[in-house]
């Protein structure tokens, strides 16, 4: 009886070994390469700082109003017009489409003058939709996270994994505040939207509260999740939009939105994310 268990365990093991030689890892890799392979809607992220008024608390030195800065910007909406957008998703709330679209109505009887509203939505979005056709939609959502609380559970802590870090890129910070008044237009929106830049504000805005929690309890996380949950909402506003191979989506929204929506969109079968480097040369 003994041998006859021990023959069949051998004969098991062997089969199992076969069957483990008989996997293709390359063939299985290429296959799941294949799968998650989509033919989405060409989409052109747009990372910006914002332009005019922002209840965001770091203001912009940028100053859009003076003559060489306008230059820019009508530069800069030509180049980014041969994307070809068909539909432009701007930060304004849904329940303000009406309103932007009566004051974009105003802007393409006197397109010369350039438009004020909502700073980049006025000065930028509205005049590639005016060359290009493209449908202005808003897709924001608003939400609300307590970042001064952790700033100050961080001091109250001294916990040196927030501290020490905005010790770490605190010049860095300054230098890129110098750069809004001293860049031209397009060196800054490459800057903005390079990658190592966008980790950054992904970076500081949510993950780095993670790191500020007092015992058995979450304050950090639970202030990061409430920005990843503003920025999923957002996406979610985006994923109700009928979309199809023949529309072209740009997506202009703060910077450290956008660099949420390039990690949620490399996993969709929706979008086909296209360099924006190429329109910003």
């Amino acid at each position: 009886m003994k041998t006859i268990l021990n023959s069949i365990f051998v004969i098991i093991i062997s089969l199992s070994v076969a069957t483990n030689a008989q996997i293709d890892e390359q063939k299985i890799n290429s296959q799941l390469e294949q799968v998650f392979t989509f033919n989405g809607t060409p989409t052109l992220l747009l990372g910006t700082w914002h332009m005019g008024e922002t209840n965001d608390a770091q203001k912009s030195s940028y100053d859009a109003s003076k003559p060489q800065r306008i230059a820019e910007i009508n530069e800069l909406a030509k180049q980014l017009s041969e994307f070809k957008p068909t539909k432009i998703f701007v930060e304004i709330t849904p329940e303000n489409q009406k309103q932007m679209d009566e004051i974009y109505k105003v802007y393409l009887n006197n397109p010369d003058s350039l438009s004020q509203y909502n700073g980049e939505v006025g000065l930028l979005a509205f005049q590639i939709a005016r060359l290009t056709g493209a449908e202005l939609v808003a897709t924001d959502h608003k939400l609300g996270y307590d970042y001064n609380s952790i700033a100050m559970l961080a001091q109250e802590t001294q916990n040196m994994s927030y501290y020490g870090y905005l010790q770490q890129v605190g010049p860095f910070m300054q230098q890129v505040q110098s750069l809004e008044s001293q860049a031209t237009t397009k060196q800054l929106y490459r800057f903005t939207n390079t990658p190592q830049y966008l980790d950054f504000l992904f970076n500081i805005n949510a993950d780095l509260m993670t790191y500020v929690n007092t015992k058995d309890k979450f304050e950090g996380a639970d202030v990061a999740s409430d920005y990843y949950k503003r920025n999923l909402r957002i996406f979610a506003n985006f994923n109700r939009q009928q979309l199809s191979a023949d529309h072209r989506v740009l997506v202009l929204y703060g910077a450290s939105h956008v660099a949420f929506f390039h990690d949620f969109m490399k996993r969709s079968h929706k979008y086909k994310v296209q360099d924006i480097q190429k329109y910003l040369d």
